[in-house]
């Protein structure tokens, strides 16, 4: 039963270090455990306003579908970048 026990507990903390942010899964202070709060915040809440503008983009593609066949795959890598820009925006900004 202790050889069971022990085995799972190794199996948690090779999925904590699998599926964990380095920013999360490391030992910190306070005051960056607030910073990185308050950044993941912000991003969340860019992508609150960069879903509809990005989706009201997607909108003129049917008009530019012959010159830009790309244009779809573009605005969706936006997407993640957007929040990767806010993210480290305010990481520097707080830091």
């Amino acid at each position: 039963m202790f050889i069971e026990i022990h085995k799972k507990n190794k199996r948690n903390s090779w999925e904590k270090t699998i599926f964990t942010p380095p920013e999360l899964l490391e030992e910190s202070d306070e005051r960056e455990i607030l910073i990185t709060a308050k950044a993941c915040r912000n991003a969340y809440i860019s992508l609150i306003y960069a879903f509809p503008i990005l989706c009201g983009l997607l909108l003129v593609y049917p008009f530019i579908i012959d010159s830009f066949p790309y244009y779809p795959i573009i605005i969706l890598l936006l997407y993640p970048l957007i929040q990767i820009v806010a993210y480290t925006l305010t990481w520097a900004k707080n830091y």
